[in-house]
Parts: C-alpha cells; sequence; structure tokens
C-alpha cells in the first residue's frame, strides 16, 4: 500500500485493490477503471504461479495490451521467468521509488514532472517493500 501512497504523491492515478485477489477480479478492475498498467507484489514463493494465472486472465479478457509490472520479495534469477512469461517490468525489494517513477514517466503516464518530497531522499530514496497490487 505504500508504494502506490508514493506514486499518488508523484502525480499518478492509482487503484489500489489491496492483496488477495482473483486474477478476475484484478481483470475486471483494470477494464472497469480503463487502467493502462497492473502491478503485481508478491512476497511468498508464489510470484510465478500467480503471474502466470494473471497474465492467462488478462489474454483471456483481452487485456494482453495493458503493461504488466511485477515487484516485491522473491530471488533475482526469477526475474528472466518473470519477464518470459510477460512482465514488462520486474521491481524486486530494495528497487527505489525513483526507479519505477522514472520507468512510468517514460510511458507518458502523467502530465506533470516527479516531485519527490525532499525528506524521501534522505532516505536512501526509499527502497520498495513489497509492492501489493498497484493499478495505473
Amino acid at each position: 500500500m505504500m508504494v502506490s501512497q508514493w506514486l499518488r504523491d508523484a502525480g499518478f492515478e492509482v487503484i489500489y485493490l489491496g492483496g488477495h485477489q482473483t486474477s478476475e477480479r484484478v481483470a475486471n478492475a483494470i477494464i472497469q477503471e480503463d487502467a493502462k498498467i497492473l502491478g503485481l507484489s508478491f512476497s511468498g514463493g508464489d510470484h510465478l504461479f500467480h503471474t502466470k494465472k494473471m497474465i492467462e486472465k488478462m489474454k483471456e479478457k483481452g487485456l494482453d495490451n495493458i503493461s504488466l509490472l511485477v515487484g516485491g520479495v522473491f530471488p533475482n534469477q526469477d526475474i528472466p521467468a518473470l519477464k518470459k512469461l510477460g512482465a514488462d517490468q520486474v521491481f524486486v525489494a530494495g528497487s527505489s521509488l525513483k526507479e519505477v517513477v522514472t520507468y512510468l514517466e517514460k510511458m507518458n503516464l502523467k502530465s506533470s514532472p516527479l516531485q519527490l518530497p525532499q525528506n524521501w531522499k534522505a532516505k536512501s530514496e526509499h527502497n520498495l517493500p513489497n509492492i501489493n497490487g498497484f493499478y495505473i
């Protein structure tokens, strides 16, 4: 939830559904909210399984044009597998908020430039904890 708030503060519109959602519910929220990006977060060992299920559901619903970001706590060696499944970008725990925002800004999803509060830089740009489901 903290990441979604940080992204809101940086000027992005974020719809946060919370954890433990079904792929069906997430896909329906993407449609209802006309989301451009889906962010998934994982803190357990189920990231490959659930990413695959989500991508299958997105294809089933005609949402394969939606960018998929995956983040959380998992081994770095799983990044290639996540990308092979269809994740457009992967942010492991310890990635900086600046990395995420820079990536999103390149996609032209907001109109104003990034303005992070000064105290964030004083704390190592706030390394990401678990990204717990953010939707842009």
